[in-house]
């Protein structure tokens, strides 16, 4: 029986030979193309923290603040730590966090009047749940993910009728009330145009989500685990009640 030979494995040709170009770039002074973009990449995240950092009045600060939340290397490089592991730029991140903060309060209190408002109930029924690093949860810390689930009477509010709301009102709090103008380019025409509500908030890493949602922290929305009765029921806002699911 015919039996194709196949190559052989040379743990020199395929490990050694590399280390030792990447010994010898390193040796002349010259990057590989992954290092370079590499390099590029931290040159930028540290660009934008800087203009953050010296930003002279909202909307220059705003806009600065966007594009360093947006960018996660920037987010990892401002909230590097010293060699006694204390934060380097702990000034910058509290007022980073400040930033996040006079964004999330009035998103959520949007989110909180218009779905009191569909659902018919009081504001004071309709609660939040927010995952991962806050500026109240980690005031020393910047987080660049906010994940959060609006609940009416301690029910999730399914994610579509959330969602809606809370993009929309995360562009509008964020840009100042359209006073910071924030484009997306298309890069087979080079045209730019308007960001997208829902473009924004996957820019910016916000999600908004239920129970059920793809996006849910772990496996869950309710208090880290989902509940057995959060699995079995959904809340329908045409009835203002939960029903099972099946």
């Amino acid at each position: 029986m015919f039996r194709p030979v196949m190559p052989a494995f040379h743990f020199r040709e395929h490990f050694l030979i590399p280390a030792v170009i990447g010994l010898l770039l390193a040796l002349t002074g010259r990057m590989s193309p992954a290092q370079d973009l590499t390099r590029q990449a931290e040159v930028l995240a540290d660009t934008r923290i800087e203009n953050f950092r010296n930003a002279t009045n909202d909307v220059s600060r705003r806009t600065a603040f966007l594009e360093m939340q947006g960018d996660p290397i920037a987010v990892s490089r401002l909230n590097a730590l010293d060699a006694d592991g204390k934060p380097k730029n702990l000034d910058l991140i509290r007022q980073a966090n400040q930033e996040l903060v006079s964004i999330r309060e009035p998103v959520k209190a949007r989110v909180q009047a218009e779905v009191a408002a569909r659902y018919n109930v009081d504001p004071k029924d309709v609660s939040f749940v927010e995952y991962g690093k806050t500026p109240q949860s980690h005031p020393d810390k910047f987080g660049q993910d906010w994940d959060l689930t609006a609940r009416v009477n301690g029910r999730d509010v399914p994610a579509p009728v959330s969602q809606r709301i809370a993009h929309q009102a995360y562009l509008d709090e964020a840009s100042l009330k359209g006073r910071v103008e924030i484009n997306v380019s298309d890069p087979k025409t080079g045209t730019t145009r308007p960001i997208t509500a829902d473009e924004f908030a996957h820019r910016q890493s916000l999600a908004v989500t239920d129970s059920k949602h793809a996006d849910a922290y772990g496996t869950g929305k309710t208090g880290g685990k989902p509940s057995m009765k959060s699995r079995l029921e959904m809340w329908i806002p045409e009835c203002g009640c939960a029903i099972r699911r099946s």
